[in-house]
């Protein structure tokens, strides 16, 4: 999913926020990030989101799957670097939202919830720790 915005993919765009604290709500490095903070900034810093777009994980999810039909973009559900990861209960309930770093490793900013704990940063982990992705989608430019 590279573009030629910068040299970098949104992955590792994020990855560059490791360790930066969660903040339910957080939509930059200052304030810290949430989980749809952190995978905007991730588009954006590469020029796949618009700077003003201010989404959740669910519009996230509802943004790209719209894509499917664009000829600009090219949608798919396999896993691999970037894939857009969502989890819920279903792609109709969204609640979180990371980054595939590789088919075996993401990167999120998870805390718990609405509240700011010093708990919650932006981190690694293996994608297979969750147990309710919904989603994977691989958004690249044609």
């Amino acid at each position: 999913m590279q573009s030629n915005y910068i040299n970098m993919s949104p992955s590792e765009y994020a990855c560059k926020f490791i360790g930066t604290k969660y903040t339910w709500g957080g939509k930059s490095a200052d304030e810290g990030f949430d989980c749809s903070g952190l995978v905007s900034e991730g588009l954006k810093g590469v020029g796949i989101l618009g700077n003003k777009a201010l989404l959740n994980s669910q519009d996230l999810y509802n943004h790209f799957i719209q894509l499917q039909n664009s000829p600009n973009f090219k949608v798919a559900s396999l896993i691999a670097k970037d894939s857009l990861l969502f989890f819920g209960e279903s792609t109709k309930e969204i609640g979180h939202v990371a980054l595939a770093i590789n088919k075996y490793f993401l990167v999120e900013s998870a805390g718990e919830g609405r509240q700011n704990t010093k708990k919650g940063f932006v981190r690694l982990r293996p994608i297979k720790y969750r147990s309710d992705l919904v989603a994977a989608l691989n958004v690249s430019f044609l």
